[in-house]
């Protein structure tokens, strides 16, 4: 497998850093994105980046995975090793609504939530 750059970037009150391509993270430096960790749903925290609209409009909120993944319509951006935090486009995986459903309830996420409740497989 063919090393793939990456780059590390910061995010606004987390200590633990958003993983991202290369070219992904440099066009992220260069127009100054903000990436704030995002709201927890359904037990997975999904990092937001924000992004100034170029008419001088107001600032929208983009899912940092969706943004580099692109996705068909009626898509989920599925985290092949299940850190939601890496967004390289060799972690992310356009499936359809019920496979994500079907990997997040039957699969490592919720086991991951069981162990953070105290709950013993």
């Amino acid at each position: 497998m063919p090393y793939e750059p990456y780059i590390c970037y910061p995010m606004r009150h987390e200590t633990r850093p958003l993983i991202l391509d290369w070219d992904i993270g440099q066009s992220f430096w260069e127009h100054h994105a903000v990436v704030y960790p995002g709201v927890r749903r359904g037990g997975l925290q999904r990092p937001l980046v924000r992004i100034k609209a170029s008419n001088g409009n107001k600032a929208t909120s983009k899912v940092v995975a969706r943004l580099v993944a692109k996705p068909a319509k009626y898509q989920m951006v599925w985290h092949l090793n299940e850190d939601t935090f890496d967004c390289r486009r060799s972690n992310l995986e356009c499936v359809s609504n019920a496979d994500y459903a079907s990997r997040l309830y039957g699969g490592g996420i919720q086991r991951y939530m069981d162990t953070l409740n105290g709950k013993t497989p």
